[in-house]
């Protein structure tokens, strides 16, 4: 990891949602600073993906699977 560069680094949050509808989470994520802060520089959130209740889209991904829908 000599190359490690915080700049170019992903970082990643995952959070269950259970008791909220769609309109309730992004209202809380546009909102609400206390939730996301910057931890090196400004930049700008490019995607926020949803998944299914049972994790279909986490489990693909852990499972390596090349064809995978976002």
């Amino acid at each position: 990891m000599a190359n490690f560069n915080p700049k170019e680094a992903r970082y990643e949050r995952k959070f269950k949602v259970t008791e909220l509808g769609k309109k309730e989470v992004e209202s809380i994520i546009k909102n609400n600073s206390a939730l996301f802060k910057e931890i090196f520089y400004e930049r700008k959130v490019n995607n926020i993906y949803f998944d299914s209740a049972e994790f279909s889209s986490y489990f693909s991904n852990v499972a390596g699977d090349k064809k995978r829908s976002k």
